[in-house]
């Protein structure tokens, strides 16, 4: 995970120095790129961390396209105390929410 991390931090540089991206669109493009990668991960930890009972079964489904060891470092990453406790922080948080909108992300001014 962390050399899967580390490569996301310098992503921004290595896609500047790779493709002449315009002033204008530079913010739009990383959005999307960070909108993809966000449910990328979701759907990763949906279709195969949470569809299956144990590490076991998970490597053995997990996706061809995503390393080995890169999948056994998200499957510590997810099975981490840090990281259960950080989910059912937000999870209880969420619940507390008087009005919970799902609209996404941005704020609206309806």
């Amino acid at each position: 995970m962390i050399s899967l991390i580390r490569h996301l931090n310098e992503f921004p540089k290595y896609f500047k120095g790779k493709y002449g991206i315009p002033g204008a669109a530079k913010k739009w493009v990383f959005e999307s790129i960070q909108n993809a990668w966000r449910k990328y991960k979701n759907q990763l930890f949906n279709d195969h961390y949470k569809a299956y009972e144990n590490d076991e079964l998970r490597m053995e489904k997990r996706l061809v396209d995503v390393p080995e060891s890169q999948f056994r470092d998200l499957l510590n990453y997810w099975n981490s105390d840090a990281y259960k406790k950080m989910s059912q922080t937000n999870t209880e948080n969420r619940k507390k929410l008087k009005y919970p909108h799902t609209a996404g992300e941005k704020e609206r001014n309806f």
